[in-house]
């Protein structure tokens, strides 16, 4: 199974993203975008509007792809409560919706605003894929989150401003498969946890400017 990660630094807009993830359907089963890829303005949630319009361009973009995409994540308002969330989506639905627990700077982000911070429940955060579990960790959740044992690949979606997302190798069962993307420097990482290795990083199959793709087990 091919996984590609977007390299997509925060600030250069949603419609360079859209045009990185229509590339890398045809290219993959699994897309996956960083942390506050989504966000039009880091220094202000998306309006109700903006991301309406953001979710059904999404639609629009994974019409035919019979994978899975994780565009990454939005501060998505609703009345008077600011979520922080990742859509995934499959051949022009939005399947799943999973939502960011720990604040580091979220809940500051929606009082600016006049909202309030709505925290997820990260153990929630997985989604089955042909029968097999895949874990979402959205930056600070990770290292917090249970990670099933049945999870074949693990997600980590981040916007780390140290420019460096740390994955320790203490968490090595399951036995599973990493993806680091992250929106800050940025970059795409992926690596191997458990086995005889504890930590093996993976060499991606190919590579371009806006995105590494990797074959998983």
């Amino acid at each position: 199974m091919r996984v590609v990660g977007l390299l997509h630094k925060v600030g250069e807009g949603v419609e360079s993203l859209f045009l990185k993830i229509e590339r890398a359907t045809r290219e993959s089963e699994i897309v996956v975008a960083p942390e506050y890829a989504l966000a039009l303005d880091l220094g202000r949630p998306d309006k109700p509007g903006e991301c309406a319009f953001i979710l059904d361009r999404l639609r629009e973009l994974s019409c035919g792809h019979n994978g899975l995409i994780f565009p990454g994540t939005m501060p998505f308002t609703n009345h008077e409560r600011m979520r922080l969330i990742c859509p995934i989506l499959s051949n022009g639905e939005l399947i799943q919706i999973i939502q960011k627990e720990r604040s580091v700077g979220e809940s500051a982000l929606a009082r600016k605003f006049g909202l309030e911070y709505e925290r997820g429940n990260c153990n929630k955060n997985n989604v089955l894929y042909n029968g097999r579990n895949i874990a979402v960790e959205l930056c600070a959740d990770h290292g917090h989150q249970r990670i099933p044992s049945d999870t074949f690949l693990e997600l980590i979606l981040s916007y780390d401003r140290n420019a460096g997302f740390y994955l320790g190798i203490g968490n090595v069962r399951p036995e599973r498969d990493v993806i680091v993307c992250d929106s800050f420097k940025p970059s795409v990482e992926a690596f191997h946890v458990g086995g005889e290795d504890n930590l093996r990083v993976l060499d991606p199959v190919k590579e371009y400017n806006h995105m590494r793709i990797y074959d998983i087990r």
